[in-house]
């Protein structure tokens, strides 16, 4: 694909919490990105492991700012995207830390943008860094009868999605954002601090106007977190940060009954296991070996964690870290 003749100005920006060898391996690939008018705003989110300065070290070319503590995702990008507005930057490329990026990934999307003026929030097809035959995924559809996103692309072939699909919410993961979706709804909600943010966000823009759409000529590899899967602070934010957007964005006197019901089942389904797998757990620990007690462990933290985020958001605590 040849360069256009007008590039509007990029900045790439990437969050790093305690994750040197991730970051490094994103940051030297930008460097092949065959788009002429971009600045890379690396946010060190309050990183306690020597990565903030080994990377101010090896890149020196980038710029490097310090939240000096962990914001979380909404508001460790705030902290890029105030500084890109400062500058005049025209886009904000939002990529994760454990993403590797193709020389033409970001080219694709800013001629999708730049030719579909409605076209607020776009992002490419992410596929799997271990399996680079299968898509992660892209973003997903609203399901008012789920009350939650049905995933697009979730595990489909690489080859799926090849024309530019609109969608209701792209991927937190690697999103483009023009700057009139910020001035016009605002940053990321940072009461979110992780999950559910970019969602937020993404449904703001649809409600003023803006069009979400997938990019399949645009191509980004993910590495996920193995840490973040199944754990139990994940459980707390999905819970805690559902509830909040469906505050903002479905509020209960819009709410249909069946949703209503929907809801109070799914809680009243969390209260009911977590006090079931206690008492597995406890006489797991007394009769069983120490591997099946500590998934049985396990299990319960997850449990007791979504019932955290529920009480936390009726409680009104919003923000992070929790530490579990």
């Amino acid at each position: 694909m040849n360069t256009p003749s007008f590039s509007p100005t990029v900045a790439i920006i990437i969050l790093n919490w305690n994750g040197y060898e991730d970051t490094k391996i994103c940051l030297q690939h930008l460097k092949q990105l065959d788009y002429p008018n971009y600045e890379v705003i690396l946010v060190d989110n309050g990183s306690t492991d020597g990565s903030k300065k080994r990377l101010e070290t090896e890149f020196p070319e980038y710029t490097l700012l310090s939240t000096g503590a962990n914001l979380g995702y909404a508001g460790g990008n705030n902290v890029g995207i105030r500084y890109a507005l400062r500058k005049g930057f025209a886009y904000f490329f939002l990529l994760n830390n454990d993403t590797i990026t193709t020389k033409d990934a970001l080219l694709h999307l800013i001629d999708f943008a730049e030719k579909t003026p409605l076209a607020g929030i776009i992002g490419p097809k992410v596929l799997q860094l271990e399996d680079r035959s299968t898509i992660d995924h892209m973003g997903g559809y609203w399901s008012s009868s789920h009350l939650n996103y049905l995933p697009f692309g979730l595990q489909k072939p690489h080859t799926y999605c090849k024309d530019p699909v609109e969608l209701d919410y792209i991927s937190g993961c690697s999103l483009l954002v023009k700057k009139a979706v910020i001035e016009e709804v605002g940053l990321l909600d940072e009461r979110f601090f992780l999950l559910w943010e970019e969602s937020d966000l993404c449904q703001r823009a649809k409600k003023a106007g803006f069009s979400l759409w997938a990019i399949g000529s645009s191509v980004i590899f993910h590495k996920g977190s193995a840490s973040f899967s199944g754990k139990a602070h994940v459980e707390y934010y999905w819970q805690r940060n559902r509830l909040l957007w469906l505050e903002k964005h479905v509020p209960k006197a819009s709410r249909s009954s069946k949703q209503t019901r929907l809801l109070t089942k799914e809680r009243a389904k969390i209260y009911r296991h977590l006090v079931i797998k206690g008492l597995v757990y406890a006489c797991c620990a007394l009769c069983y070996r120490k591997k099946c007690t500590e998934k049985k462990r396990q299990e319960l933290a997850r449990l007791y964690a979504g019932f955290l985020g529920i009480k936390d958001y009726f409680l009104r605590k919003f923000y992070g870290p929790k530490i579990w």
